[in-house]
């Protein structure tokens, strides 16, 4: 048999191994020529195992798995098919001894293998429901952390707010002040202007006093020329005492009279706006007072306030 017909017999192995046929078309020399030609997969080999039961003897199995190239993927149950059947057709104490001895560390280490599956999974398993604890627990620390962000951006600016409105307070408490001195000055000129027009009323009734002296003085001169010359008539009398006042002071003393009436009238109108005005700055200062206790009395309740923001709760 030629070459080129070992290797078409070995493209063709598994049409054999279906029928059956594969010992019964050719002796031992032929199939280890034909196994040269090819690799053996694990499927042909359960089946080349199978099949050679009674057609070879365990020394020309032997001679045959001499020219074997396995390609075989991993199987666990036809390997260990394999194994039994190699175990079974060699007929070799050693090799069954040596099969045997591999399958059952193959099915300890199974064992084993399928002990520390189950161990991972239970890890795995538990290791999962750690992690979805942590999941939740994160989740509910970042809720939390949202929330104190949330509170201490809330009394950031409440503080804010409260500093900016203790300024403005502030703004008011010093213009109130300045406004209240303001008064206090105004209310002192008033004063003064009212204490020079006391000075003036009096000065102008020292002249008042002066003047009725005078004129007092100028009657009891007439008089006494009057009484100087009794014998004389009415219309004499008269006569006299017009001629004893001069005319020219007689004028005068009219005329300052009457300045001084008029001055009288002016500084008591004027007293008497100075007074009403007087008045008015005191009421109004008195309003002023009110409002800046006021703001005091809320500069208080505000510090009061910033020690109870003091004391909340910040963010971790």
């Amino acid at each position: 048999m030629s070459i080129g017909s070992y290797q078409e017999h070995a493209n063709n192995i598994d049409k054999y191994l279906a029928n059956k046929t594969f010992y019964n078309m050719f002796k031992k020399d032929d199939i280890c020529r034909i196994l040269d030609h090819m690799r053996v997969t694990i499927d042909q080999a359960c089946l080349l195992l199978e099949q050679s039961k009674g057609k070879l003897t365990p020394l020309e199995l032997f001679e045959t798995l001499q020219h074997w190239k396995i390609n075989f993927g991993w199987n666990a149950d036809k390997a260990a098919k394999i194994s039994l059947l190699l175990s079974d057709l060699l007929k070799a104490p050693f090799f069954n001894e040596y099969i045997r001895y591999f399958l059952k560390r193959i099915v300890e280490s199974y064992e084993d293998t399928a002990k520390d599956a189950k161990k991972k999974s239970k890890t795995n398993k538990k290791v999962t429901q750690e992690n979805e604890q942590l999941k939740r627990q994160h989740q509910i620390d970042a809720m939390q952390m949202q929330s104190y962000e949330q509170i201490h951006k809330t009394n950031i600016e409440n503080l804010l707010n409260l500093q900016a409105e203790i300024v403005a307070v502030k703004e008011r408490e010093q213009k109130l002040s300045k406004l209240v001195e303001s008064k206090d000055y105004e209310i002192a000129r008033l004063r003064v202007l009212i204490g020079n027009s006391s000075d003036e009323n009096e000065g102008i009734k020292k002249i008042l006093a002066n003047t009725s002296n005078e004129i007092e003085q100028s009657k009891s001169f007439s008089t006494h020329q009057e009484i100087q010359s009794p014998n004389q008539t009415k219309s004499s009398k008269n006569a006299k005492n017009s001629d004893n006042l001069d005319p020219s002071l007689k004028a005068q003393l009219t005329s300052e009279i009457s300045f001084l009436n008029n001055e009288l009238v002016k500084s008591l109108t004027e007293l008497t706006k100075y007074k009403v005005l007087f008045q008015a700055q005191n009421a109004e200062l008195e309003n002023l007072k009110a409002q800046l206790n006021k703001v005091d009395e809320n500069q208080t309740d505000d510090k009061f306030n910033d020690e109870e923001i003091d004391v909340l709760p910040t963010s971790p």
